[in-house]
C-alpha cells in the first residue's frame, strides 16, 4: 500500500472536501459549486472509492456523502467507518430520505439540495471545527 499523498494546499487555502455520490450529474454539480466557493474537492462514486482515496490522500477535512449507493457500504455505513478510522474528518449526509440523528454524522442535508444553503452550512461547519466552536467534533 502506498503512503498517503498530501493534498497540495497553501496555509491560507480552503478546506478539502470529498464528495461521494453515485449519480454523476449530482456529484459534478455539488463538486463544482464547492469549488466555486473556494474548496479543494475530490470525488468518489461509491464508499469503496472514497475509502481508497482516504487511504492515499492526507488533508481531507469533510466528506459529503449520499445515503444510497451501490456497493457493500451505503453512506451511513461509510460515515460510521470514517468516524472510527478518521475521527478528525467531518461527515455530512445528503439524502432524499429521512435519516434519524446519528453520532457518526455532523449534519444531514435533504435532497434535492438547496445548493447555496448547503455550501454556506458546509462553510460554517468547517469554520466551527477550525475555531473549536460549539458543535465541532
Amino acid at each position: 500500500m502506498r503512503d498517503p499523498v498530501p493534498v497540495n494546499k497553501d496555509q491560507d487555502s480552503a478546506s478539502t472536501i470529498l464528495v461521494v455520490e453515485d449519480e454523476v450529474l449530482i456529484r459534478l454539480h455539488v463538486a463544482e459549486e464547492l469549488r466555486e466557493a473556494g474548496f479543494a474537492v475530490l470525488e468518489a462514486a461509491d464508499a469503496g472509492e472514497a475509502l481508497e482515496i482516504l487511504s492515499h490522500v492526507d488533508g481531507v477535512e469533510l466528506i459529503a456523502t449520499d445515503l444510497r449507493m451501490p456497493g457493500e457500504l451505503d453512506g451511513l455505513a461509510l460515515a460510521r467507518k470514517v468516524r472510527l478510522e478518521f475521527p478528525h474528518i467531518k461527515v455530512v449526509l445528503m439524502s432524499g430520505n429521512y435519516v434519524s440523528p446519528e453520532p457518526a454524522l455532523d449534519a444531514v442535508f435533504c435532497k434535492p439540495l438547496k445548493i447555496e444553503a448547503f455550501v454556506r452550512q458546509i462553510q460554517q461547519l468547517l469554520q466551527r471545527a477550525e475555531h473549536g466552536g460549539c458543535g465541532g467534533r
